[in-house]
C-alpha cells in the first residue's frame, strides 16, 4: 500500500477500491508459491474481510483480540465468520494482555479474558 500513497499519509480508500486493490495483490502478483502469506486484517466481519474469504476459499487464520470485552466480542464474530467460510482457526492470540511492572506485578490496564471469550 505504501506504494500508492505519499510518505506519511494514510489509506482512504472505501470498500469497493480496497477489494479491487486487495484481488490485485492476490491474484496479478507473482508469490513464487510462498510457504505463507500473512494477511493483517482490521477487527470485524466488514468488506476487506468478506474479500479475503472470497478470494481465498481455503486458509488458516488467527484471530487476535485484547482483553477488552468489546475487542472479544468482534473477534469472536471474525472466528463465527472463518467457520462459516470453512476457514481453519489455528488459534486465537490475546495482545496487550497486561503490563508487568519492575517488581513483577501484573497491572491488566484493558481488562481480562478477552482472549478465552473469543476462543469458545
Amino acid at each position: 500500500m505504501d506504494s500508492f500513497v505519499e510518505e506519511g499519509e494514510p489509506v482512504i480508500w472505501r470498500g469497493p477500491m480496497l477489494g479491487k486493490m486487495i484481488k490485485m495483490f492476490l491474484e496479478d502478483v507473482d508469490w513464487s508459491a510462498p510457504d505463507y502469506l500473512i494477511i493483517d486484517l482490521p477487527p470485524g466481519t466488514g468488506d476487506i474481510a468478506l474479500d479475503i474469504h472470497t478470494l481465498l476459499p481455503t486458509c488458516n487464520e488467527l484471530i487476535v483480540t485484547t482483553p477488552h470485552q468489546a475487542a472479544a466480542t468482534v473477534a469472536a464474530r471474525a472466528g463465527i465468520m472463518a467457520i462459516k467460510n470453512d476457514h481453519h482457526i489455528l488459534g486465537v492470540i490475546e495482545n496487550l494482555s497486561y503490563y508487568q511492572t519492575e517488581t513483577g506485578e501484573k497491572a491488566y490496564l484493558f481488562g481480562e479474558g478477552g482472549g478465552k471469550k473469543s476462543s469458545h
